[in-house]
């Protein structure tokens, strides 16, 4: 899990370090789904202010259907810790980076944004190649 720093000083911390009140954090949580309980909304939060997938495991336990995420490299260190739903907000349109989220896919449900038709084939093609396996 992840090293505990309670009762140091904060310059006794190595940066970039991640600094939380739990307690808060867990109450903005529940906040924020309650506030959408008995509303046509999918709640899929952005990871990006946080980059710990243990953090975005508890959005999902709250109610949230998954995190939203736009770094190729923090994408895989979701989908390997258990993140299995993920909002790729980010436009991938090089093949070896289209090759690296269809590996990501074996492991996490993923969608993507498109805003090109030839992108679009190009994930179609990696969508139904996951389908056959």
């Amino acid at each position: 899990m992840y090293d505990s720093k309670i009762g140091i000083m904060k310059n006794g911390i190595d940066t970039p370090a991640l600094l939380l009140d739990f307690d808060i954090f867990e109450n903005n949580l529940a906040e924020i789904v309650s506030f959408f309980l008995g509303v046509t909304v999918d709640l899929l939060p952005n990871k990006k202010i946080k980059k710990n997938p243990f953090l975005a495991q508890k959005q999902i336990d709250a109610g949230t259907i998954g995190i939203t995420n736009s770094n190729i490299d923090e994408e895989d260190v979701m989908a390997n810790k258990g993140v299995k739903d993920i909002l790729f907000d980010n436009q991938i349109v090089d093949r070896e980076n289209i090759l690296q989220l269809e590996y990501f896919a074996m492991n996490a449900w993923l969608i993507v944004v498109v805003d090109d038709f030839n992108n679009i084939k190009y994930w179609s093609k990696a969508a139904s190649k996951k389908r056959r396996n």
